[in-house]
């Protein structure tokens, strides 16, 4: 699955195409912004189609929820577009709204994000603290708390109670926030369904809106987050926010798509959880026959390196000598065999790397066997790979020759 990440004042979001990925779910979001499983984001734009001058997209959180509203994720869809295209001006679709959107430069955008609602300040009890806010609609929903030093401790405090105060029957976006100037403002910002966020396009303006509305700013309004500054101008109730749009970098995700996972179901070689116990015991010569029966009898779905590790794990048995049946043993080849298969589906550099991981423990195996003139079972492509053509050294009550391939 092709992606390309972007970060706008550090918030960061991946950027898919529906025509690629195949549509989304809240599960394979979560893997995908997932640091250690996934890519790593604070969110993904899937780019549902376009046509050149516009795109239309679902905005989806970490948590796999989906957003009405990101002011940084439509300024990077609207970047995206622009750069894809060649266009100065786009069109990006989120629900019922059109943004027009205009790249000022290499990096900066305008992004009309449309009408903006505030309401009457309004008094909330979060969790026995009154607290004091403005509700403002940007196409989702915000609550700007202004306070005299919004701190990291009061954001990390107050963001999860208000954005899941029963007032908020959606839940809303959190700002605490502290004006500068007329026309600047301080903001700490909790985002719906992500938590503390460096930096936020809608919620930039909220906060400028509430700013205005309650006269504590006017119109320019810079916003100062973490990630960086935002500058909100509004203009018949329209609120135009600008800020920058980068590209971080664009790839490729190793992952196996549906043909692949149901290859994967039917592995049956090694639990994930027990993988590095039983390498370990094979190892040591020791319970082989409860190794042999955790290959053969578990069946569970296996992603690319639990693969490695249940090869790992055959290789180790092999060498400690085994004492399976040629029946069994043609099943264990299998394991090689859907390694094998991986390797030819995924993209050159990844199937590279895929098998730069094996090689010493194919090595290992062929140094543990012998060359046999007829293979043990075809592969899953109806060919035999060079390892159904080896044997242990060793059966139970056979002798083999010593002779390698």
């Amino acid at each position: 699955m092709r992606f390309s990440k972007w970060h706008a004042l550090g918030n960061s979001y991946l950027v898919v195409e529906r025509a690629d990925s195949g549509v989304l779910t809240a599960d394979r979001v979560r893997l995908l912004c997932d640091v250690d499983r996934g890519i790593g984001s604070d969110g993904v734009l899937e780019i549902v189609a376009s046509d050149g001058v516009s795109a239309e997209i679902v905005i989806w959180n970490p948590d796999g929820s989906t957003a009405e509203m990101s002011g940084n994720g439509t300024r990077i869809a609207a970047r995206w577009l622009a750069a894809y295209t060649g266009e100065s001006e786009v069109v990006i679709r989120v629900g019922p709204r059109n943004v027009r959107a205009r790249m000022i430069n290499d990096i900066d955008v305008a992004t009309d994000i449309g009408e903006v609602d505030v309401g009457a300040i309004e008094t909330i009890d979060a969790g026995g603290e009154t607290v004091e806010l403005t509700p403002v609609s940007v196409g989702n929903p915000h609550a700007v708390v202004r306070c005299d030093e919004p701190t990291r401790e009061l954001l990390l405090r107050l963001g999860p109670l208000i954005e899941n105060h029963s007032r908020f029957p959606e839940r809303t976006n959190v700002q605490v926030v502290n004006p500068v100037s007329r026309h600047e403002i301080a903001a700490l910002v909790w985002e719906r369904g992500a938590g503390e966020t460096a930096a936020s396009g809608s919620s930039a303006s909220a906060v400028a809106a509430a700013a205005i509305a309650n006269g504590w700013c006017d119109s320019p309004v810079t916003v100062q987050m973490p990630g960086g500054d935002a500058v909100v101008r509004f203009a018949d109730n329209h609120a135009v926010l600008v800020g920058p749009a980068v590209e971080i970098y664009s790839g490729m995700m190793a992952q196996a798509n549906d043909d692949l996972d149901s290859l994967f179901k039917t592995t049956f070689r090694l639990d994930p959880a027990q993988a590095d116990a039983s390498r370990q015991r094979a190892a040591d010569n020791a319970d082989l026959q409860r190794v042999q029966d955790e290959l053969r009898d578990m069946h569970e779905p296996l992603p690319p390196k639990q693969l490695i590790r249940a090869w790992i794990a055959i290789v180790a048995i092999v060498e400690a000598g085994y004492d399976g049946m040629r029946e069994e043993y043609s099943n264990d080849l299998m394991t090689r065999d859907y390694i094998g298969e991986l390797c030819r589906r995924l993209p050159g550099k990844w199937a590279e790397l895929f098998e730069r991981e094996i090689a010493s423990w194919d090595e290992r195996f062929r140094a543990a066997t012998v060359e046999e003139a007829e293979p043990h079972l075809p592969d899953l492509m109806g060919n035999a790979g060079w390892w159904q053509y080896r044997s242990p050294r060793l059966w139970p009550g056979e002798q083999h020759a010593e002779i390698d391939g």
